[in-house]
Formats: C-alpha cells, sequence, structure tokens
C-alpha cells in the first residue's frame, strides 16, 4: 500500500502533500486520465502525449482521413456528407452528438473521390 505518499482524497486542501489517485477514472471505458498514467488495459500500460504524427502513422489510411487540418475522422463512421456553400461539404458523423465535421478546401477532391460524387 502506498498511504504515506497517495490519497483518494479529492479535496486538494485535505489531501497534504500526498499524491491523488483518482482511481474511477482509471479503469476499462474511462477516458479521462493524466500523462503518463498506467492503464488498466493489456497493451496499453501507460498513458502517453502523443503528436499527430504519431498517432497517424498507425492508423489504417483506408478507415482514417483528415477532412480537415483540425479534424481526423474515422472513415466507417460517416452517417451523411451534407453540401455546404461555394461547393464546400460537412460530414455529419455517427455519434452520440450527430457531430459535424467540416471538409477543407483542400480535402473536397479526396471526398469526392471516397463517396463518389
Amino acid at each position: 500500500e502506498l498511504n504515506d505518499i497517495a490519497t483518494i482524497t479529492r479535496h486538494v486542501t485535505k489531501r497534504g502533500d500526498k499524491v491523488y489517485l483518482d482511481y474511477l477514472q482509471n479503469r476499462h471505458g474511462q477516458t479521462i486520465v493524466a500523462p503518463f498514467s498506467v492503464r488498466p488495459l493489456p497493451g496499453a500500460t501507460v498513458s502517453m502525449p502523443l503528436v499527430w504524427d504519431e498517432v497517424n502513422d498507425s492508423l489504417d489510411p483506408k478507415a482514417f482521413w483528415r477532412a480537415h487540418r483540425s479534424y481526423l475522422v474515422n472513415i466507417n463512421r460517416i452517417k451523411e456528407v451534407v453540401p455546404w456553400f461555394k461547393s464546400s461539404y460537412q460530414l455529419r458523423m455517427d455519434d452520440k452528438k450527430q457531430a459535424e465535421v467540416p471538409v477543407s478546401r483542400a480535402q473536397t477532391k479526396r471526398l469526392r473521390e471516397l463517396f463518389r460524387l
């Protein structure tokens, strides 16, 4: 046990100089985790900050596409392609929020190829 250096007390003023261990966020299905935290999953033992280039290199280019410089989308989760203004498009994603993702002008050609528009 690590009682001398760690605590599960959430309130900052009550935990003193101990490290806060948020055991509720460090379990399967949770997405909030601090960098370099131990994760309870096989093959993903430590949470690591990554740059986008590292992420892009490990993704299947047939399944993921950068529709815009700020958006990397899972092609299989695109619910609808919505014509937008000035020959541009938006993607409506198949998720809880029905997220809308803009397609940059530079990626419009690739969108047309992907969906035979």
